[in-house]
């Protein structure tokens, strides 16, 4: 999802509405006598303390404006002033978090460089926030190189654990991601200043979204002596009417801190079902490591630790390891980084923790997401109930399930109650699995890769044929490795995961027999004709296509090729596996022309994979090509486009020609008629010569055609594909050994620092993140440009009507007129 995509989900509401629906705590009001004392400053004081530099103003305005640390100074005085009094125990009701608000400077100014949870050196970070008071935090900073003495006594240390509430504070209006005038046409400052400014405070919710374990986050925006309050959750980002502070006539960033003070931990958006371990319990979980099933679920458990599993004993640091105690179902768990996470800000947002068992000692997986809240869509877990029940193999073991619980009912996202013609609310929900996998980009060797594509391949099968379920999300993301074992005696199983797209038999044929367009699935790995035609409905032979793009995917990611040079490789990869086009006709996007060139000409395999190098990988890429090619042989393509291709715009009326009148020459006209007959008499000629004169000579027969045999569907099943790829695994079809490479093939990942593989942002995927981590499968799925799940979701709606939605709630905001959307099929990152 790019910037343009989330700030479509950005939305402007009043104040009112902010305070009313989304801060909510029990007295909500701050007294007069509380008002009367607090700290307050006039506009023209704002920011005074200290000097400052002007950088570049788009404006021209070269006047030096204050340091942005001496509005957090303000900010903090006003902060303590409210939440001392708003914390203070009550008789009644439950007791709120306790909080401080600190001044939080870089490192360059003194102060030890900030490390994310993953333990690489964070770039960023905001000007200030409000924390909750931990024992980590509770002692006080001083910073020796801060010597202005009116600063240091708000410096306090920064974490992103305790971190409630950033405060970003801008001192430059055009250095702002909101506007702020009283005149405005939107509350977004869509220049490039603007966006570079907007990137940054989705960073810190990237980061709070997806390491740790939060419901919603709010964000108090600053400009200089005026302010905006963000709220994010899984659905919208809502964004307060701009106000002023700091005099007695502007309380509300009074009334804002007040709140904070008067909320509780779970109010702040913490989950509660999620609380900081017990140092005893994580050292237990650090301790069982070396004895884990296998030495991959040992090294994420130190990963999780945020342990070196190359010297563990000597880098367990439990104060500096980010570590939770997670109830499910009524058990505990230790967890820490997630091991994957999808990279959004708004939608599923997919998270996967190694999860350690503190009653039973043991580890396992927990999936961590937000589902859309429709009564009749079904649950993952419910898909992997028929799946294990009907022995399915190479399949996960789905052990527990639930809607992830708060302390009035299941957590569900509230920002889409404000929104008109908003999408569904999302819920919490939670599935914990047996086994603890790898993806399968840790293949060893092709020969290996080919036979976890087996097992892949047979687990589609089976859940096709015994449980009547077709997955419909084949990816290689999708597919895992299991371990069992240590050191040489390790056994590896390829298994086939992430059924929430997946169809019953019975709603696949009631969708073709209707018509209803295909959606959802990983752009990558679609199949050529689900690219090519989005209004034709899906089918089984798409499923089994996209095994084969897998194939190829892996093959030029990680191994050698034909290509000379890096720009041509790269145009090869995004044509065939990104590429897309806007169907004029309706704004549809459209893909796999590349897909579609290969399926149905002649592809040479060695313009992958040289014969001399792997001759082994080579035969079986030219058997992959005859079978997709025998396949589209009998594929109706003309058909399929007078079908689901819609009629193209009529092209203008064309201008009438008008014809030059050619000048008469009698002697020319004579002499070409002259010619014409003469040249006629000269083919009349060649013509009788050209007959037999022999009255014996025979015409030779011609040879019998042998028929040949219709092109087949081999694709329509998985037989073919299968028995293709087995022969790779054990013996060819006369019995004879497989025999692969001794050494190994497989190269590093070339996609790595390509375009091929854009960088990850914490939190949401982009294209323009200044920062360099790749996602650990080199490349951001891509999706739908909502969610897919949520597509999904909205597609089957519409059919179904409203009253699906289990909680509907009245709008209380004016959605801005929306302009009409063209039908997204796929988004690049």
């Amino acid at each position: 999802m790019d910037l343009d995509d989330i700030a479509k989900n950005i939305k402007e509401v009043s104040l009112k509405t902010m305070f009313d629906v989304f801060m909510p705590c029990d007295h909500p009001d701050p007294p007069q006598e509380t008002l009367d004392t607090a700290y307050y400053v006039a506009d023209s004081e704002l920011g005074t303390t200290g000097s400052g530099k002007r950088k570049h103003s788009e404006s021209g305005d070269d006047s030096e404006p204050p340091p942005k640390w001496t509005f957090t100074v303000d900010i903090c005085k006003i902060s303590k002033s409210m939440i001392e009094v708003a914390s203070a125990p009550q008789p009644e009701g439950s007791p709120p978090a306790k909080i401080v608000t600190h001044d939080t400077p870089p490192a360059s100014i003194g102060l030890e460089y900030t490390r994310d949870d993953d333990g690489c050196r964070s770039p960023i970070r905001p000007a200030g926030g409000t924390f909750l008071v931990t024992e980590h935090n509770a002692t006080h900073v001083d910073p020796p190189v801060i010597k202005n003495e009116a600063r240091k006594e708000w410096v306090g240390r920064f974490s992103w654990a305790e971190l409630a509430v950033p405060i970003e504070v801008r001192v430059d209006d055009y250095d702002s991601a909101f506007t702020f005038g009283d005149q405005r046409e939107h509350h977004l400052k869509k220049t490039r200043y603007g966006n570079k400014a907007l990137e940054r405070v989705l960073k810190y919710v990237g980061q709070l979204f997806s390491y740790h374990h939060r419901t919603h986050v709010y964000i108090l925006y600053v400009l200089r002596h005026q302010a905006r309050i963000l709220y994010f959750d899984r659905a919208y980002t809502l964004v307060s009417e701009p106000f002023k502070y700091g005099t007695r006539e502007d309380v509300t960033l009074h009334q804002f801190f007040w709140r904070l003070g008067r909320m509780s931990r779970e109010q702040l958006g913490f989950d509660p079902t999620v609380v900081p371990a017990n140092p005893e319990d994580v050292k237990r979980m650090f301790a069982y490591a070396p004895d884990a099933p296998s030495d991959y679920v040992e090294q994420q458990i130190y990963y999780a630790l945020s342990v070196d599993d190359k010297d563990p004993s000597s880098t367990l640091l439990l104060g500096k390891s980010t570590a939770y105690e997670l109830t499910m179902c009524g058990r505990r768990y230790i967890v820490g980084r997630p091991m994957y996470m999808k990279p959004f800000l708004h939608g599923r947002c997919t998270r996967g923790f190694v999860a350690y068992d503190i009653d039973e000692g043991t580890v396992r997986f927990i999936k961590d997401c937000w589902w859309p809240a429709l009564k009749r869509l079904r649950r993952e877990h419910e898909t992997y109930k028929d799946l294990n029940g009907k022995g399915v193999q190479y399949v996960l073991t789905c052990l527990a399930h639930e809607d992830v619980p708060g302390s009035d009912g299941a957590q569900i996202t509230k920002s889409q109650e404000v929104i008109k013609r908003s999408c569904a609310p999302f819920r919490h929900y939670r599935l914990l699995f047996k086994e603890v996998c790898r993806p399968v980009t840790d293949f060893e060797d092709f020969g290996a890769f080919t036979t976890f594509m087996c097992h892949a391949l047979l687990a589609h099968r089976d859940a096709w044929q015994k449980a009547e379920i077709l997955h419909k999300d084949v990816s290689l993301f999708n597919i895992l490795i299991h371990e069992v074992g240590r050191g040489p005696a390790v056994k590896k199983t390829g298994m086939l995961c992430d059924w929430d797209l997946c169809q019953y038999k019975a709603e696949l044929e009631l969708d073709q027999s209707r018509g209803t367009p295909n959606s959802g699935g990983t752009w990558l790995f679609r199949s050529a004709l689900s690219l090519q035609f989005p209004d034709r409905p899906h089918e089984l032979s798409d499923d089994i296509e996209s095994f084969v793009h897998i194939y190829h995917y892996c093959v030029l990611r990680f191994h050698q090729t034909s290509f000379y040079f890096q720009y041509q490789f790269e145009n090869f990869v995004m044509r065939t596996f990104q590429a897309e086009r806007i169907r004029e006709s309706d704004g549809a996007e459209i893909g796999g022309d590349s897909k579609l060139s290969y399926m149905t000409e002649f592809a040479d395999p060695r313009l992958l994979v040289p014969e001399s190098v792997n001759p082994t990988l080579h035969e079986l890429l030219t058997d992959i090509r005859d079978l997709c090619r025998e396949h589209y042989a009998a594929v109706d393509i003309k058909g399929l486009r007078k079908t689901y291709d819609p009629p193209p715009p009529p092209p203008p009326p064309p201008k009438p020609v008008v014809y030059a009148k050619p000048p008469v020459d009698p002697v020319r006209a004579a002499r070409f008629a002259a010619l014409r007959k003469d040249l006629q008499k000269r083919s009349l000629r060649r013509q009788e010569d050209s007959k037999p004169t022999d009255v014996g000579m025979t015409v030779p027969t011609p040879e019998p055609k042998v028929p040949v045999p219709p092109p087949s569907l081999t694709m329509c099943d998985h037989e073919e594909l299968l028995e293709l790829f087995l022969a790779y695994t054990e013996r060819d079809e006369e019995g004879k050994l497989i025999h692969w490479p001794a050494e190994t093939t497989k190269c590093e990942d070339l996609f790595r620092s390509t375009d091929c593989a854009p960088p990850k942002c914490k939190g949401f995927s982009s294209s323009w993140s200044d920062e360099t981590d790749d996602d650990e499968d080199g490349i951001v799925e891509k999706e739908d440009g909502i969610d897919k799940a949520e597509q999904l979701v909205l597609d089957r709606a519409s059919e179904r009507g409203e009253d699906e939605v289990e909680q509907v709630s009245d709008t209380v905001e004016d959605d801005e007129q929306r302009p009409a959307k063209k039908r997204r099929m796929g988004v690049r990152p």
